[in-house]
Parts: C-alpha cells; sequence; structure tokens
C-alpha cells in the first residue's frame, strides 16, 4: 500500500490561526528593493517570488517603486486573507500548512500581489515530497491558479551527504601521524559513504543505526567532529 502523510492544519483552526498574525506588510521596500514577505522561502529567499506561468493578477508591481505607489499596492489588497482560505477550500484545498501574501510572476517578467495557500503531501514510500501552492489574486478572489512541485527527498539527502563526505575528504587528506586516528577517520569516511546509500535506498532504519555509529566514534574525541552536523 502506497502510504501518504499530509502535513496539514485543520481548517477550521488553520482560518482562526492565520487570520490573527497574518498581515499585509509592504510590496517593496524603500529603494526599490524588494521586502521579505514572511512567508514561503523555498521559493526565493527573503522574496516570496512563485513563477505560475500564464497568471494574470489585478494587482501589478511596477518595476519603479516609490512610498507613494507602495501605499497604492496595499490599498488594492481587497481580498482578505480568510476569503482566500475559503477559495481554496471551494477548490478542494482542505489541508493548508500555512498561507501568506506573495508575489506571483508570470514567466513574462510580471509580478503581481497574491495570497499564497500551501499543502504538502509526502510519500513515504518513494521518500519524495509534493509542495502544492494555490494562489489567489489578493484583488480579485475570482482568480486563482495552483500549482505542484515534487521534490525526491532521497536524492536531496543523498546530494548533501555526496558534498559533505567531500569536505571531510579534503579535511582528512594528510596523515595526521596517528595511526588510530587516522584509522577513526577512516572509519567515520566509510559510514558517511554507507548512510549515503541508505538515504539513496530509502532505508531510514539503516540510516538511524549508522547515524548512532557516527555519533559514538564521535564522542571517542579522536578527532574534532564539531561541524559534522549529523
Amino acid at each position: 500500500m502506497n502510504s501518504k502523510t499530509k502535513y496539514m492544519i485543520p481548517a477550521f483552526a488553520a482560518v482562526f490561526a492565520m487570520m490573527f498574525v497574518a498581515t499585509v506588510p509592504n510590496v517593496i521596500a524603500d529603494g526599490g528593493d524588494y521586502a521579505k514577505w514572511g512567508g514561503d522561502k523555498h521559493h526565493q529567499k527573503g522574496h516570496g517570488h512563485i513563477l505560475v506561468e500564464g497568471f494574470t493578477g489585478s494587482i501589478v508591481i511596477p518595476d519603479d517603486m516609490t512610498k507613494e505607489t507602495r501605499g497604492e499596492l496595499k490599498d488594492q489588497v481587497t481580498v482578505s486573507l480568510g476569503q482566500a482560505v475559503s477559495v481554496a477550500e471551494s477548490s478542494g484545498v482542505t489541508d493548508a500548512k500555512k498561507a501568506s501574501i506573495g508575489i506571483a510572476k508570470d514567466g513574462e517578467d510580471n509580478k503581481y500581489v497574491v495570497w499564497k495557500i500551501i499543502s504538502i503531501d509526502r510519500d513515504e514510500e518513494s521518500q519524495t515530497m509534493t509542495k502544492n501552492v494555490f494562489v489567489v489574486d489578493a484583488g480579485n478572489d475570482a482568480n486563482f491558479a495552483s500549482i505542484s512541485q515534487t521534490f525526491d527527498h532521497a536524492k536531496m539527502k543523498g546530494d548533501k551527504m555526496d558534498r559533505k563526505i567531500e569536505k571531510f575528504q579534503q579535511k582528512f587528506s594528510e596523515p595526521t601521524g596517528d595511526a588510530e586516528v587516522d584509522a577513526a577517520r577512516t572509519q567515520f569516511l566509510d559510514l558517511l559513504q554507507q548512510l549515503r546509500d541508505a538515504y539513496t535506498n530509502g532505508d531510514s532504519d539503516t540510516a538511524k543505526s549508522i547515524k548512532e555509529q557516527l555519533k559514538e566514534l564521535k564522542e571517542t574525541a579522536l578527532f574534532n567532529m564539531k561541524n559534522a552536523n549529523l
């Protein structure tokens, strides 16, 4: 059986929780730089941008911003967070994880102010995670769209381990002259490679066992592993 885990906030509680914590922040910071929206950072650090090809919003963000135009943008936001969540629920989104104001890009350098309602599905069997983003025009709740993006968690962990292994291979490239320390370093690298393979194969039990062995090895204090972050 395909096992899926959904990370959700119950719809009723979500609306009220988000209504209290969410506000409409400044769309653009002074000087034309984008301000943090406080929303999803996976799309673009600090900007809250999301690419929704073909989407046309009613609140257009101009290329040249001033304090006046920034205020005008805020005044154009007529759709509340509660309304946006209701639209999402009406379209079948009942497992929202979070919501925030943000910027939708249409793929042609046009940007619009939108609400983003986010849900996440994780498939334990395939070790994949799907991020679903429902976008509602902040000036017209009849205008909405949705996109999904699937991430391979096993591959992401494997890639991270490859970088970590390379880092420690460089760090341990020169023998210390102490046979016991050098042997411990060799064992550490071997365990890292085994952990990488376990992640790639989606073998969580083996990965847990290897991490325990790594922890024990680090505690021997034969070498400084403070930055291992395992």
